[in-house]
């Protein structure tokens, strides 16, 4: 029986009962500058306006899978919000939607992945966890694009698609 936690942060605090802390050392809506005192060998990407992303070291970070990529980290206005890590093995997959359907119960929403424009070639599925709609957690496997682990903090995701919404109306 795995006792597995998924992920957690040997420097961040025990996991909270209102909703699930940041990872690496990181609380959700933390600056970039505490990220850099934490990773200062990781390099911030500016992906486009108010966004950024870095690969980080992985250190403060435990996964119990073998194929697991480098963490990557995602800031919106100088914000954490958005934790991604990759990883390679369809077992893995498994094993992290074991885990996480035993912490936190069936997904919220499963949508399986097509080939685009072929829809019956199906390649693999995202599965959708909200806990106390603080934290979003997906989880996605594909054959094409192997997988991915997401932790977001939706106060910040809920913000990102309001301006995003308000953009694109102002622009009509």
């Amino acid at each position: 029986m795995l006792s597995l936690l998924i992920i957690f942060s040997t420097a961040t605090a025990a996991w909270s009962q209102k909703a699930l802390p940041g990872f690496g050392g990181l609380e959700w809506g933390d600056n970039t500058s505490k990220f850099k005192r934490l990773e200062p060998s990781a390099t911030l990407l500016e992906l486009r306006k108010d966004f950024q992303s870095a690969i980080g070291s992985g250190k403060n970070i435990k996964i119990g899978i073998e194929s697991a990529k480098a963490p990557r980290y995602h800031f919106y206005k100088d914000r954490y919000y958005l934790f991604s890590i990759a990883f390679g093995d369809e077992r893995d997959f498994t094993i992290l939607e074991d885990a996480l359907t035993s912490k936190y119960g069936p997904p919220k929403s499963e949508i399986p992945l097509f080939l685009q424009g072929k829809p019956n070639a199906k390649t693999g599925v995202k599965l959708y966890w909200e806990i106390e709609n603080k934290v979003s957690i997906t989880l996605r496997w594909s054959q094409i694009n192997q997988g991915e682990l997401i932790y977001g903090y939706i106060p910040i995701l809920e913000e990102i698609s309001k301006e995003q919404k308000e953009s694109i109306k102002d622009n009509l």
